[in-house]
């Protein structure tokens, strides 16, 4: 999971709904230039490279805009430390000699020698093993500007359910893999019925509302959203506190995410569990028949629960 600051944030608010500003295909143009500085910048040092994203496409998106895709794009960014002596021994070395009272070029010549290095091979090692001073290698995966754009949206996404106190879900189809990840993740979940419909509620403390380990609850809840695109339709609806206010979200299908990659179909482990009849439960405790259904059949649940009615924003 790739976190946004706060500060990089741009959305606007309506009627305490927080909006998100999405990025599409108008804001490919500078994407573009983006990942071309990125591919300029191989062989170069990382901060060098950050020094450059913040700089390139200005004046043509929001700075929060721009930040955001950085991020994500630093996150792929494959970076190695290249040194001709490792930097402990060159720093050990180097500065062993202080005490003589050497000028700082005779100090740095001497420490050459004794490592048989150039001694501009000896600076360039001092510290590389910092990220800033690594080596840009290139992607670790091919980028579009669009998957950039799409990946850049999940992270916003998931940065905002990070922040929230509670989330509801509502899936139909494929919702399998969602309730696996929820399951591994640990998350603290009811599942109900929708009457007279074929999906399934899913309602999902959020980080916020629990004392303890907040960051790793907030991280699972926030990787279960790559797992929506998989869903036939689903509706999301999470309270979230963003700048200190507290604040509705709401993302529906088919919402410009990115997606994970696909699911498997079955999980005979999963599908194992035996039904409860308890009104909360640990995910993976049980298999609830809504889940069922919202897979079409490839799903199951937690928990048993009476039927609700499903969040605004289902299309």
């Amino acid at each position: 999971m790739v976190s946004i600051p706060e500060k990089a944030f741009v959305y606007a608010i309506n009627n305490q709904r927080i909006v998100p500003r999405f990025l599409g295909a108008g804001d490919h143009p500078w994407i573009a230039a983006v990942l071309d500085e990125h591919q300029r910048s191989i062989g170069a040092r990382r901060g060098l490279l950050e020094d450059r994203l913040e700089d390139v496409a200005r004046g043509d998106a929001p700075d929060g805009s721009r930040r955001m895709v950085a991020a994500v794009l630093l996150s792929l960014t494959r970076a190695e430390s290249r040194a001709a002596v490792t930097p402990h021994r060159a720093r050990s070395e180097l500065f062993s000699l202080a005490p003589a009272g050497l000028g700082r070029a005779a100090c740095v010549t001497s420490a050459a020698d004794r490592l048989g290095v150039a001694s501009a091979a000896l600076e360039s090692s001092l510290f590389a093993d910092l990220p800033s001073e690594r080596e840009v290698l290139g992607l670790t995966v091919a980028l579009t500007p669009a998957e950039l754009a799409l990946r850049a949206n999940m992270a916003f996404c998931q940065s905002l359910v990070f922040r929230a106190t509670s989330l509801r879900l509502r899936i139909e189809g494929q919702a399998r893999a969602l309730v696996r990840q929820a399951r591994l993740g640990g998350l603290i979940c009811t599942v109900t019925d929708t009457p007279g419909e074929d999906g399934a509620i899913m309602q999902v403390t959020g980080p916020l509302s629990i004392f303890h380990r907040t960051l790793l609850y907030g991280r699972a809840l926030a990787r279960l959203l790559p797992f929506l695109a998989w869903c036939h339709r689903f509706a999301l609806e999470a309270d979230v506190v963003v700048a200190g206010r507290a604040l509705e979200l709401r993302l529906t299908s088919p919402a410009p995410i990115f997606s994970s990659d696909e699911p498997q179909r079955f999980d005979s482990k999963l599908a194992m569990g035996e039904r409860s009849s308890s009104a909360v439960a640990p995910l993976g405790q049980s298999l609830h028949p809504a889940l069922f259904r919202a897979a079409r059949p490839d799903s199951s649940g937690f928990v048993r629960s009476r039927p609700h009615t499903a969040p605004n924003g289902w299309h």
